[in-house]
């Protein structure tokens, strides 16, 4: 063998070495890419699943007759707020886990789902979660709040109006409408019957995709406190 033939194998060689680490290169970097897309989709599953469990166990409960003021007593609602791209969502539910040992803690909570913008992205936001197991006649206050996804496109929320027949984009238990307050009297609340939570996240190259479910509200009815 000669020289030449020497060096044009080991050109040849190192080429397709070069060609075989490229390729493995590429092969590690898509794993990683599909590995975090998955996760991050997985992810948003979840929450939502999260989600749709703690809005089916919403409920409202009113104060007995022999109640006067009702200034200062536990208030219970499902309140939204259609803000953009993240709707708001405040509602009392059943689905509470007590996480501490003998946390003097029930069932109940506060919860409220919504959006602030992502300081690490501008183009997306974070979903806050606040969970409050004290109920108060002040729910927009107290609690813990933490966030659930960080690349949040759009988050609605839609609410089936059996009155109606017909699906809208806004719902407050505590308004006259939904058979709220009037006065210091509590009307007739009304409830969904269906929740629809429609989610948008978006990857890091901007690519976004919807997940949707909807979930249906257990208690129709408001539970009468004594």
């Amino acid at each position: 063998m000669t020289l030449l033939e020497i060096m044009i194998s080991v050109f040849l060689i190192g080429m397709l070495g070069v060609a075989t680490i490229g390729v493995i290169a590429r092969t590690q970097n898509a794993r990683e890419t599909i590995g975090e897309i998955n996760d991050r989709y997985h992810g948003a599953r979840v929450v939502l699943d999260r989600m749709a469990r703690e809005i089916a166990m919403t409920y409202v409960s009113i104060p007995g007759s022999a109640v006067t003021d009702l200034s200062r007593i536990p208030l219970t609602l499902v309140r939204s707020t259609p803000d953009s791209p993240v709707s708001r969502l405040l509602f009392s539910t059943f689905s509470h886990v007590r996480m501490v040992r003998n946390a003097r803690e029930s069932d109940q909570a506060i919860v409220e789902y919504y959006g602030k913008p992502n300081p690490k992205d501008p183009k997306v936001h974070l979903l806050l979660r606040r969970v409050n197991p004290v109920i108060n006649h002040e729910p927009e206050r107290g609690g813990v709040a933490y966030v659930m996804l960080e690349r949040v496109k759009r988050l609605t929320f839609r609410f089936w109006d059996k009155r109606k027949n017909d699906w809208i984009d806004n719902w407050d238990t505590t308004k006259v409408e939904f058979g709220g307050r009037i006065g210091n009297n509590v009307g007739r609340v009304i409830m969904p019957s269906l929740i629809e939570i429609k989610l948008t996240v978006a990857d890091p190259s901007g690519e976004e995709t919807t997940f949707l479910t909807r979930t249906r509200v257990v208690m129709q009815g408001a539970l009468q406190r004594q």
